[in-house]
């Protein structure tokens, strides 16, 4: 769909992460295979409040020293000041502190909670550089996933899906433990969809479990080196280039044809007012003053999604990458048809580049094209004024619609593998490997190796 602006003297075509510094002793240490995995929890606490299942020592990472000896349901403040963390009826020392949950009377490690949140491995609090609490539980790999996979993905799903689902989390952890964009706040990944979802022990669900335990690790290669495991809800009938979404070319997430079309999401429609859009989007840093319309401004990807979209408006038109509208105005996919609704001719402005082309009156009564820059204003008194370098702007009528109706497809970024898809052909009778080799191309799966991972 392409809006033409229709005026009387020319004809217009439009087209339309916070870093914080390392608390001294959270680092994450170099990743290998046979390192623990650190999840943030959070970075703007000023107050926890943890326990344990069973007995625990709460240790001062600073000098080693224990702080206290907690029983089973036993809590522990933890606040920030100035001078470090305050341990209610302790003391206060500068950290980081490390909870760790007594083995229990099976030999399995003890559980930790945090609130009434409960976790495998340790939790350990510090000080950040904003002065607030930085929230890590660090444990193994293994211990890690049965808290991801019934939240990535619903445990009721085919056994092979939630397979798939671990192989995929599994290798997506040890991918972001080496590459991890939170490496310089202490920890790996986060416990939200910035990483995977992650729940801790509360999450866990016996099936998902069964899953996890039966693929354990393994993991998805490509060239030798483990992959860069992304995942997302469902195609809408096809994925797509990584390099259509994000940035680079990756040879492993390349669009094929998906197999989700039991999704909730495969269809949907949603209506969004220009009036609205403009608000929304002008809080985003979208500004585009009065928004007259939202049209293609490159090519759809292989699975039909866009590219780019371009936002019309009364401050002039604003090219941006249709994923990053999806997250602004809260949309399902980037796979969808614009249609427009309740149009009405509407007084408009329109910003003019200093190349766009004007049909101008020239002397003699001839009708040129020019630019604006090229133009002379003719005033009364035969004043004559010169648009070089001067602003223009087009005025006049156009047919605007009160909102655009958005017919599409999908759910998430489109990228590597579909969950739902997994699902479909789970049903179909395809096992958890033949599924993460036709989402991620050219790709194996088998046992995790000793080796770096790619970048």
């Amino acid at each position: 769909m392409r809006l033409r602006l229709r005026l009387a003297a020319l004809t217009l075509t439009l087209g339309l992460a916070l870093s914080l510094v390392a608390p001294p002793g959270a680092q994450a240490a170099e990743a290998g295979p046979g390192r623990a995995i650190r999840v943030g929890l959070g970075t703007t606490l000023t107050q926890v409040q943890l326990s344990a299942d069973g007995a625990y020592t709460l240790v001062n990472l600073a000098s080693g020293a224990p702080v206290l000896d907690g029983s089973a349901g036993q809590a522990v403040t933890i606040q920030v000041n100035q001078a470090g963390l305050a341990v209610a009826g302790v003391g206060t020392f500068t950290g980081p502190l490390r909870l760790q949950p007594a083995a229990g009377s099976d030999g399995q490690p003890g559980i930790a909670r945090s609130g009434s949140k409960r976790y495998r491995g340790v939790l350990e609090v510090s000080r950040n550089a904003a002065g607030l609490i930085t929230l890590v539980n660090e444990l193994d790999l293994e211990d890690y996933l049965p808290g991801v996979v019934p939240r990535e993905m619903p445990p009721s799903f085919p056994a092979e899906a939630l397979k798939t689902q671990a192989v995929a989390a599994r290798t997506y952890a040890l991918y972001q433990m080496q590459n991890s964009k939170f490496a310089g706040q202490g920890f790996d990944v986060v416990d939200t969809v910035d990483s995977q979802v992650y729940g801790g022990v509360n999450s866990e669900d016996a099936r998902s479990n069964a899953a996890v335990q039966a693929t354990r690790n393994q993991v998805i290669v490509y060239g030798g080196q483990v992959i860069n495991a992304m995942f997302f809800a469902s195609g809408g009938g096809h994925t797509e280039n990584n390099e259509n979404v994000f940035t680079a070319s990756v040879p492993y997430l390349k669009g094929v044809p998906d197999y989700d079309q039991e999704s909730p999401k495969y269809n949907w429609t949603v209506t969004l007012p220009l009036v609205e859009m403009q608000k929304t989007l002008a809080g985003k840093g979208m500004d585009v003053g009065t928004v007259y319309g939202l049209e293609p401004a490159g090519p759809r990807g292989v699975s039909g999604r866009w590219t780019t979209l371009a936002l019309v408006g009364s401050k002039g038109r604003l090219e941006v990458k249709a994923s990053q509208l999806r997250l602004a105005l809260g949309l399902n996919s980037t796979l969808f048809d614009i249609v427009p609704h309740q149009e009405g001719m509407q007084a408009v402005q329109v910003p003019l580049a200093a190349d766009q082309p004007v049909t101008a009156l020239a002397a003699g009564g001839q009708v040129a094209t020019v630019s604006p820059g090229q133009a002379v204003v003719q005033g009364a008194g035969g004043t004559r004024l010169s648009l070089a370098g001067q602003p223009a702007v087009a005025v006049g009528k156009q047919l605007v619609p009160a909102s655009l109706e958005l017919v599409g497809h999908g759910w998430g970024h489109g990228v590597g593998l579909s969950q739902w898809g997994a699902r479909g052909m789970a049903n179909s009778g395809h096992t958890f490997d033949d599924i993460l080799r036709h989402y991620y191309q050219g790709t194996s799966v088998g046992p995790r190796p000793d080796l770096a991972v790619s970048n």
